[in-house]
């Protein structure tokens, strides 16, 4: 009964590694992943500072302003 449980967990957990490979999920690190995550809290961060909502050459001569004075 024991080895009948633990084959039916093998096999889940086999085909969930598989789904997952499938979906992408074995290519990137989760360095990858919360370099990323921080990547995209910074650009947030940076369209909602700007009266613009992120047009680059605007929010860069906005943050060149608000950075000289």
């Amino acid at each position: 009964m024991l080895w009948t449980r633990l084959t039916i967990y093998k096999v889940r957990l086999d085909n969930l590694k598989a789904q997952l490979a499938a979906a992408g999920y074995d290519r990137y690190s989760a360095y990858d992943l919360v370099w990323q995550s921080l990547h995209m809290a910074a650009a947030a961060a940076c369209r909602g500072s700007t009266p613009t909502g992120g047009t680059w050459l605007l929010a860069k001569r906005g943050v060149d302003e608000r950075c000289q004075s």
